[in-house]
């Protein structure tokens, strides 16, 4: 990942695989411990939440993006007497 440290990076990738693996077992215990079925529960779990945090971001930066006015007048214009 550009632009972020290695803490970040490090942050990251426990956040995932501490999520993935919390997120495997509750399925697994959802599933009755069918370890195929609960694959297919975790990743779609996981996409539908991608989805729904991605829609939530992509409202929040629309919403964000046009209440945002930038001025387009030059600083230094010449003022008529």
């Amino acid at each position: 990942m550009r632009g972020l440290n290695k803490r970040d990076n490090a942050l990251f990738a426990f956040g995932f695989t501490s999520g993935l693996s919390a997120g495997f077992a509750v399925m697994l215990l959802v599933t009755g411990g069918k370890v195929e079925d609960t694959w297919s529960a975790t990743f779609a779990t996981m996409a539908i939440t991608l989805a729904v945090v991605s829609f939530i971001n992509y409202r929040k930066f629309k919403s964000l993006n046009s209440t945002t006015t930038i001025n387009s007048t030059p600083v230094n214009t010449p003022t008529q007497p």
